[in-house]
């Protein structure tokens, strides 16, 4: 994420977040991964994707798949 953060890519670094916050859900860490959706779906809402904030959205109420 620092990276594209580094470049000033926001986009990016929001699609980052979103997977990363995936992931983190995934592994049961789900306070870890509210953060990170939150993250994202604030990011997309600033650019304007309101496609990706939709998907970052429905992922923060989604259930663990593991754990």
């Amino acid at each position: 994420i620092g990276g594209w953060t580094e470049l000033g890519n926001r986009y990016e670094t929001a699609r980052c977040c979103l997977l990363v916050g995936q992931a983190l859900r995934a592994l049961g860490d789900t306070e870890s991964a509210r953060d990170a959706l939150r993250a994202a779906q604030g990011s997309f809402a600033r650019l304007g994707a309101a496609p990706d904030e939709r998907a970052a959205a429905a992922c923060s109420h989604r259930t663990p798949r593991l754990g």
